[in-house]
C-alpha cells in the first residue's frame, strides 16, 4: 500500500469512528442527557480536525486544488455580504465553501491531475466526488445543514448541473452562491487541461448565464464585490499570482 493509500485509509477509519461516536451522542442527547454537551462540543472539534486533515490530504493528491477551497469561501462571504445576508448564513457559506472538495479524497489521482480534457467515464468518476463529500460531512453537528449545500453546489438553475440536475428553486440560494463562487474562483486558475481566463473574460461569460445556469443576483453581487472589496480584490491576486507560480514549477 502506497503512503497516500495508507493515509486515506487511516482518514476512513477515523472518519468512520467519530461518526459512530457522534451518533451514540446524538441518541443519549434525544433522551435528555446535557451534561453529554461538552462531549458534543470536543467531538465536533476532533471531526472538523479530522475533515481538515482530509482536505490537507486532498491538496497532496491534487496540487490545483491548493488554496481554491479558501479562495471560493471568501468569494462567497463577499458576494453573500453585498446581497446581505447576516452573518450566521455567512459563516454556513464560509464553512461549506472551505470543505466543499473534501470528497474529491475518494476521486484517482490519475483523474484530478490528468493533462488535458476528461472523457466521459472521468467525468463520471470526477463527479462522485460530491456524494463522497456529502457522507462524510452528514454527521457533523452544526446549528446549520452543511452537507445540503456541499450536495447542490454543483447544481445549475437550468438543470444543467449534477449530480441530480436540479433546476431554479429546487436549489437552495446558499448553494448558488457557492457555485457562482467556485465557478469564478476555477475560472481565474490555472488547471492541467487550460490555462486561466482573463477576469473580463470570465464576467462575460457569468453576464451570459445570469439567470440562465447561475442566479441573477448572485452574478450582480459579484460583479459589485470585484469592483469594490479591496480586500477581495488582494485576495485574488494573491491566488492567482500562486496559482501561476505553481503552474510554472
Amino acid at each position: 500500500m502506497s503512503g497516500e493509500d495508507s493515509r486515506w485509509a487511516e482518514l476512513q477509519e477515523e472518519n468512520a469512528r467519530l461518526k459512530a461516536e457522534i451518533s451514540a451522542l446524538r441518541e443519549a442527547l434525544a433522551h435528555g442527557d446535557e451534561a453529554l454537551a461538552t462531549s458534543e462540543i470536543k467531538l465536533r472539534i476532533a471531526y472538523l480536525a479530522t475533515i481538515q486533515a482530509l482536505v490537507r490530504a486532498i491538496e497532496a493528491k491534487d496540487p490545483y486544488t491548493v488554496g481554491h477551497s479558501e479562495m471560493v469561501a471568501n468569494v462567497a462571504v463577499a458576494v453573500a455580504r453585498q446581497l446581505g445576508m447576516d452573518e450566521g448564513e455567512r459563516e454556513r457559506l464560509r464553512i461549506a465553501a472551505t470543505l466543499m472538495n473534501v470528497g474529491k479524497i475518494g476521486v484517482p489521482k490519475q483523474v484530478l491531475v490528468k493533462e488535458g480534457a476528461l472523457d466521459a467515464a472521468e467525468r463520471v468518476v470526477l463527479e462522485r466526488h460530491v456524494g463522497i463529500g456529502t457522507q462524510i460531512l452528514d454527521p457533523v453537528i452544526y446549528p446549520w445543514d452543511i452537507a445540503t449545500l456541499i450536495f447542490q453546489s454543483h447544481e445549475r438553475l437550468d438543470g444543467s448541473g449534477y449530480p441530480k440536475g436540479l433546476q431554479g428553486d429546487a436549489i437552495e440560494f446558499d448553494a448558488r452562491v457557492i457555485g457562482l463562487s467556485d465557478t469564478f474562483v476555477a475560472m481565474i486558475a490555472d488547471r492541467g487541461h487550460r490555462q486561466a481566463r482573463d477576469e473580463s473574460e470570465v464576467l462575460e461569460y457569468f453576464y451570459e448565464q445570469a439567470g440562465k445556469a447561475f442566479d441573477e443576483a448572485c452574478v450582480a453581487a459579484l460583479v459589485q464585490v470585484l469592483k469594490g472589496d479591496e480586500d477581495l480584490r488582494a485576495e485574488i491576486d494573491r491566488f492567482t499570482a500562486t496559482t501561476l507560480n505553481s503552474a510554472q514549477e
